[in-house]
């Protein structure tokens, strides 16, 4: 019977960590609470696409190793932060800096928003104008 008790209380941790991976690592734990591109959806050829992201979490007390990436796929352009941690307090806005480069057409495009943390992600995509 000890051993049997024994063995159980050895595992019980593995359990608990493997329980509470799975939790932290939904979609549904990443909250993307505001998204930016400056003063104006509008940039400028030859100017930089300056998305401002804040992150935070929904359910769990924070998300570790965070990263955001920000593609803009007609363009073959994309950005990333740092990775970070998020916290239900945080009220940083991470900056991701996408080049567009003179030769690029007057047109409206989408980025497309990507956030990863604890092996899960959400994306979202938001319009933006090159003039």
């Amino acid at each position: 019977m000890n051993l049997k008790k024994s063995v159980m209380l050895a595992l019980l941790p593995l359990f608990v960590l493997s329980v509470v991976a799975a939790a932290s690592a939904s979609a549904d734990n990443i909250r993307i609470e505001q998204i930016g591109f400056g003063y104006s959806d509008v940039v400028e050829q030859g100017a930089s696409l300056n998305a401002r992201i804040r992150v935070t979490p929904y359910d769990v007390a924070a998300l570790k190793d965070t990263r955001i990436r920000v593609y803009v796929p007609e363009l073959n352009a994309y950005g990333a932060a740092r990775p970070f941690e998020a916290t239900r307090n945080s009220n940083e806005l991470r900056t991701v800096t996408i080049p567009i480069y003179e030769d690029v057409a007057s047109a409206d495009y989408y980025a497309r928003i990507v956030v990863y943390s604890d092996g899960a992600k959400r994306v979202v995509h938001r319009p933006f104008s090159v003039q």
